[in-house]
């Protein structure tokens, strides 16, 4: 998942013909940044009260990400 993260951010900062330049674009790669930092500095799940929290962790991502691609397709237009 982490490295997911980190390939999604660097593809979006390093796209092609100033795209990567696009404020909806570079948005985006800052929310796939903070969402690896968050996961990074999670703590491992011990009990099932941290299992509860890791859920809602990763519950709160997925439920972010629904904005995403409207974003990317903002910066397309923009570009």
């Amino acid at each position: 998942f982490k490295i997911r993260l980190a390939h999604r951010a660097m593809d979006l900062l390093t796209l092609p013909h100033g795209l990567n330049l696009a404020t909806p674009i570079q948005k985006v790669a800052h929310t796939y940044m903070v969402y690896l930092r968050r996961f990074v500095e999670s703590p491992e799940p011990m009990t099932p009260a941290d299992d509860d929290a890791f859920t809602e962790l990763l519950r709160s991502m997925l439920l972010d990400r629904s904005s995403i691609p409207m974003e990317i397709a903002r910066g397309i237009s923009t570009w």
